[in-house]
């Protein structure tokens, strides 16, 4: 957190509990490091847990599993800044694909997979959201072993027009029955609150391959 600072600290610098000030270029900048929240959410701990389990896992590879990793990570993106995505390492690849696979609750993966793209996007008739129900009508699961995520934001004003940093996780791993997919009890579990009427939602999911760990393109609806 940058902040603009009072006369007081005019051609100060140095550090007053949380609180940095230094002079860049002639400006006098106060810096505030950020502070994690106490309070964490059963969802919270349950991902940290488990991102920590991953993490054990991968310092138990021998070198040649590493390398396995290494040319995975060589194959896959990481988040695009400035245009550019970022290269990914041996721990980032293991992390991305166990994380995947932990979600559907697979086991982690010592030897990493073959590197594949050809996970398929979300086919579906139609898609609904109501008051009483979030579903999917007559979606086509590729196979036994690909599983939905679904990502959804909390109810926004209608005029709202991008509204998907807001998304979190409410549906990791969805097994289709008879083509139709029900969200309605997932969304409010994980969320704590009923749909409302009137509103507008953003919502992305996508498959997930659960023997390899990778994903198919996301779609996007709103």
């Amino acid at each position: 957190m940058i902040v603009k600072p009072s006369i007081a600290f005019n051609d100060f610098a140095g550090t007053a509990k949380d609180v940095t000030a230094r002079n860049v270029k002639g400006r006098n900048i106060l810096s505030s490091r950020a502070q994690h929240s106490k309070i964490v959410t059963p969802a919270q701990a349950v991902s940290r847990n488990r991102l920590s389990k991953i993490s054990r896992t991968f310092r138990q590879l021998s070198d040649s599993q590493i390398n396995q990793w290494e040319v995975l990570a060589g194959h896959m993106k990481g988040i695009s800044t400035f245009g550019k995505a970022a290269e990914l390492t041996a721990h980032n690849a293991f992390i991305r694909i166990n994380s995947n696979r932990a979600m559907v609750g697979m086991p982690p993966l010592e030897e990493a997979p073959i590197y594949t793209t050809d996970v398929p996007e979300v086919e579906y008739e139609d898609f609904w959201i109501t008051p009483e129900r979030i579903v999917f009508v007559n979606m086509l699961q590729p196979s036994d072993n690909h599983f939905l995520v679904v990502k959804m934001s909390p109810a926004q004003s209608p005029g709202v027009t991008n509204g998907w940093s807001k998304t979190v996780i409410v549906a990791p791993g969805v097994d289709v029955e008879y083509g139709d997919v029900d969200l309605t009890e997932r969304y409010t579990l994980v969320k704590g609150f009923e749909l409302v009427a009137g509103m507008k939602y953003f919502c992305e999911f996508w498959w997930l391959d659960s023997t390899t760990g990778f994903t198919g393109e996301s779609m996007w609806v709103s």
